[in-house]
C-alpha cells in the first residue's frame, strides 16, 4: 500500500514537470532581433594625436634697432613678400658720419705726408724742439734744487714729487718734438704711408657694411600663411638675428600620434586612417600615414612606461577645420574586408570550449546557431560560416532562453 502512494506521488511530480515545459515552450517571449549585414567591414587601431603644422618659417631680424611699424597680432594673415615691420636703424646714420669723419682726418694726415718737407714747417718744429730744450732744462733744474732741500729737510716731499712730475712731462714733450723734427726732415716712411691707406680701407669697407645694414630695416614675410608666434611689439629693441616672428600655412597641417610599441607594428607608411572628435564633432576625415620615426620615445608620463613610435599622417584632402594643437582621435585601418556576413557585437556568445555562438530566430523560434567568426570592430564581428544574409540574430539573449522556445521580435 505504501509502495503504490509513492508511485502516485512520483507520476504527479513527472505530470506537474512535463506540464511545466509544455506551457513554457508555449510562453512567447519578446527579444530584440536584427537582420544580418552583408558589406565592408574595418577593424581599426584606435589611438590619438594632435594637429601642428608641417613647415614653420622663422623670420629674423637683420639688423639692430628699434621696432616701428608694426600693426601684426596672432593670427593675422600674411602674403609673400608683405612688408611686416620696420627696424629704425638710425644709429647706424650717426656711425656712418662718425666713420666719414675718420676718413676725412686719416685723407688729411695722408696729404701731409705726401707733400713732403717744408721749410716753414721744418722751421716751426725746430723752433718748438728748442722751446721743449729749455722748459725741460729748466724743469730739470727745479728738480735737481728740491732734492737738495728736501734733503736738508727744507722741502716736502710732495714738493720733490712735484717737481719730479714736472720734469718728466717736459722731457716727455720734448722727446715728442724732436721727434716730429726728424720725421719732417726725413719725409714719409713708406710704412706710415702703407699704415694710413690700411686705415682708409678699413674705414670704407666699415661704412659699406653700415650703408648695407640700413637696407636691412624693413621685415618682409617669406612665405603667404598665418602669424602664429609673434616675439616683438612697436618700440622694442632688437639685437641682429633675434627671432622676431613665426608664419605658417595652416592649409598644410599634419596629425602627429605617438603609438604605443604594442601597437606600432600594426601601423606602416601608406597606412590609411580616420580622423574624427575633437573638433570634428562626429565627422569624420580621411588620412594616411606618411612618416614614422626611426626611434622610439620613452613615454616618462605614461603609467605603463610604454615606449611610443611618432607618427605623422596628412589629410587626404586638405580641411579648414584642423588647427595647429587640437587633439583628436585616430583610427588606423588594420584589418579591411569586403562583402561579408555581419552581425552586431551584442549577438556573440562564448561556449565553454572557446567557440562562437548566435540565438536565431526560425519560424518565430530561438535557435542555438555555432558560427565561426572572423575580424571585428567596436560593433560588429565578421561571420565566415552559420548565418547568411538577413537571417534574424538575437541581442543580448537571456541565459535563460531555450532552444526551440517561442520568441516575437519588439
Amino acid at each position: 500500500m505504501q509502495k503504490r502512494w509513492w508511485l502516485l506521488i512520483l507520476a504527479f511530480i513527472a505530470l506537474g514537470a512535463s506540464s511545466f515545459v509544455y506551457f513554457q515552450d508555449q510562453q512567447v517571449l519578446k527579444v530584440n532581433a536584427v537582420r544580418t549585414l552583408e558589406g565592408e567591414l574595418v577593424n581599426y587601431i584606435q589611438t590619438t594625436g594632435k594637429v601642428r603644422v608641417q613647415q614653420e618659417h622663422k623670420v629674423f631680424a637683420h639688423t639692430e634697432g628699434k621696432i616701428q611699424q608694426l600693426s601684426l597680432k596672432l593670427g593675422d594673415r600674411v602674403n609673400e613678400g608683405q612688408v611686416l615691420a620696420r627696424v629704425d636703424n638710425s644709429d647706424f646714420s650717426y656711425k656712418i658720419r662718425q666713420l666719414e669723419a675718420q676718413m676725412e682726418q686719416s685723407q688729411a694726415s695722408l696729404a701731409k705726408l705726401q707733400e713732403g718737407v717744408k721749410t716753414e714747417m721744418i722751421r716751426q718744429l725746430e723752433e718748438a724742439a728748442r722751446r721743449e730744450s729749455i722748459q725741460y732744462e729748466a724743469a730739470k733744474r727745479a728738480w735737481i734744487k728740491t732734492q737738495n732741500l728736501y734733503d736738508e729737510g727744507q722741502a716736502s716731499k710732495d714738493d720733490l714729487y712735484r717737481t719730479k712730475d714736472e720734469f718728466q712731462l717736459a722731457e716727455s714733450r720734448l722727446q715728442e718734438a724732436q721727434s716730429n723734427l726728424q720725421l719732417k726732415q726725413k719725409g714719409p716712411d713708406q710704412p706710415d704711408l702703407d699704415a694710413v691707406f690700411a686705415k682708409l680701407k678699413e674705414l670704407q669697407l666699415q661704412k659699406e657694411e653700415m650703408e648695407a645694414e640700413m637696407q636691412k630695416d624693413l621685415i618682409i614675410s617669406p612665405v603667404n600663411g598665418t602669424v602664429i608666434g609673434l616675439g616683438l611689439q612697436a618700440g622694442q629693441y632688437v639685437q641682429k638675428g633675434a627671432e622676431l616672428l613665426t608664419i605658417a600655412d595652416l592649409s598644410q597641417v599634419e596629425i602627429i600620434s605617438n603609438v604605443k610599441e604594442s601597437l606600432v607594428g600594426d601601423v606602416y607608411v601608406g597606412q590609411a586612417a580616420l580622423i574624427q572628435g575633437g573638433i570634428l564633432g562626429k565627422a569624420q576625415l580621411e588620412a594616411h600615414v606618411v612618416r614614422m620615426d626611426p626611434v622610439a620615445q620613452n613615454a616618462k608620463d605614461a603609467p605603463d612606461k610604454a615606449a611610443t613610435v611618432a607618427v605623422a599622417l596628412q589629410l587626404n584632402q586638405p580641411s579648414d577645420k584642423l588647427v595647429p594643437g587640437y587633439n583628436l582621435d585616430i583610427n588606423f585601418v588594420h584589418q579591411r574586408v569586403s562583402s561579408v556576413i555581419q552581425v552586431p557585437y551584442d549577438a556573440i556568445k562564448r561556449n565553454q570550449d572557446g567557440s562562437s555562438l548566435v540565438w536565431t530566430v526560425i519560424e518565430g523560434k530561438a535557435v542555438l546557431t555555432k558560427v565561426d567568426v572572423g575580424i571585428k570592430n567596436e560593433r560588429f564581428v565578421e561571420i565566415k560560416n552559420g548565418l547568411k544574409k538577413d537571417d534574424w540574430v538575437i541581442l543580448n539573449p537571456s541565459d535563460a532562453m531555450r532552444e526551440g522556445q517561442k520568441v516575437s521580435i519588439r
